[in-house]
């Protein structure tokens, strides 16, 4: 069995001083998926708000420039739209180097805030240039590689 070191070496590298990432979503599944995303790119385990009290503790960390230079994630249904476009418009005015990106199961032309987001990810494994992956593979300038092998039984 791999030791914490030994998963450290077994895992690419991530580049120094990378982005941080947030996702906005009530449903715990896409945080877990993502925190597993994460976890195989090198990065820091994400900062995943999920509810008015942790977007409360959020924003003050956000405010007091404790996050920058971030890909914030937005479930499509996270907050109302006017709502949502008030918060995706404060963060990109704290934060100009924010990417945003709409994380969602609608049809890119069904999205109501289209405009106010970087990219569209869709949360399937069907659309290959539109996953989660993908879009931090793009964004982040990292490769991806799945790799399901066993250490023990290679």
């Amino acid at each position: 069995m791999l030791d914490s070191d030994d998963m450290d070496t077994a895992k690419p590298k991530a580049k120094e001083n990378q982005r941080q990432i947030v996702l906005f979503d009530r449903d715990e599944f896409y945080g877990l998926t993502l925190e597993l995303v994460v976890f195989n790119f090198s990065l820091e385990s994400p900062i995943v708000v999920s509810g008015r009290r942790t977007q409360e503790a959020f924003m003050r960390d956000f405010l007091a420039g404790k996050v920058q230079n971030a890909v914030y994630i937005f479930d499509e249904y996270y907050l109302t739209t006017p709502e949502q476009k008030a918060l995706i418009e404060q963060i990109k005015d704290k934060d100009p180097k924010a990417v945003v990106l709409c994380y969602t199961v609608s049809l890119p032309e069904e999205i109501e805030l289209k405009e106010s987001y970087d990219r569209i990810v869709l949360k399937t494994s069907r659309a290959n240039q539109n996953t989660l992956i993908q879009a931090l593979s793009d964004i982040l300038g990292l490769e991806f590689e799945m790799n399901n092998s066993d250490p023990e039984l290679d």
